[in-house]
């Protein structure tokens, strides 16, 4: 299941001013795209994909100092918060666009294309991908992390649990996500060559539930997309994390897993 874009849009929007401060994950992942970088030019040109806030923008000018970087994103809050700073630079610029489009096509090529954390919400990603080879050199490189299948699955696992238990229909509790096999699959569609996927589990720790579930929402992000009446949801939130807080505790709260993947293809 993928959500519409304008609710996308709609869920960033509200999440600029508390992204920062809960996207842990997101940082991690940010970082170990820069430390699988291959070797490239100092002077390149890169388009980064669903910049959020600028985390990833921060770091690639940090590593790429001499590099212009064009950072799009669809959400126009997202990039107005991602440019403070960023005024007087001749080097970056930041841009309302969405990445499944074509419109910054025109703006290459590019050496690097590279995104975190974003390419789980497109709903076209084999145009995306198309595009994203179009825009790049010969040579050039296509870099992103992802979410996979596994992430929150201790979460989908009790709201499953216990919409047995309480007899409610069964929902929707996560997005689609592909698993590696299928991106790397689509990256190859396109003719991306030395296509790789690396794989990293990450356990996140939280005083309880209720603050987990909060995060989730301070990203932007989604933990569930069910159907159900306002009784029944409020109903089924309070087992969940009533049994959450029992069954995956930790010394410090509880835990849970987010599955990530890194994909690497060249032109």
């Amino acid at each position: 299941m993928y959500m519409t874009k304008t609710r996308i849009v709609k869920q960033f929007n509200r999440a600029v001013h508390t992204y920062d401060q809960y996207a842990d994950v997101q940082k991690q992942m940010a970082g170990r795209l820069i430390s699988i970088l291959p070797l490239l030019k100092k002077d390149l040109r890169i388009l980064e994909v669903g910049c959020g806030t600028g985390i990833l923008t921060r770091l690639l000018a940090k590593q790429f100092p001499h590099a212009t970087i064009l950072a799009i994103d669809l959400a126009e809050e997202m990039i107005k918060k991602a440019q403070m700073g960023w005024a007087s630079s001749s080097h970056i610029r930041f841009q309302v666009a969405d990445g499944e489009g074509n419109d910054w096509v025109q703006e290459g090529p590019f050496d690097l294309i590279i995104s975190n954390a974003t390419i789980q919400w497109f709903s076209k990603p084999q145009v995306a991908f198309k595009n994203f080879r179009r825009a790049l050199k010969m040579g050039g490189w296509f870099l992103a992390s992802t979410f996979g299948p596994k992430t929150f699955q201790e979460l989908t696992a009790l709201f499953c649990d216990l919409e047995q238990k309480l007899q409610i229909p069964p929902s929707q509790h996560q997005l689609s996500m592909p698993d590696r096999t299928t991106w790397e699959a689509r990256l190859q569609k396109e003719k991306f060559i030395e296509v790789k996927t690396k794989e990293e589990l990450y356990q996140l720790e939280y005083p309880d539930c209720y603050t987990f579930l909060k995060a989730v929402k301070a990203v932007g992000a989604s933990y569930s997309e069910n159907t159900l009446s306002f009784s029944q949801t409020r109903k089924l939130l309070q087992c969940v994390m009533e049994n959450y807080n029992q069954k995956y505790k930790t010394n410090q709260g509880v835990y849970t897993t987010y599955q990530v993947y890194y994909l690497i293809g060249r032109k």
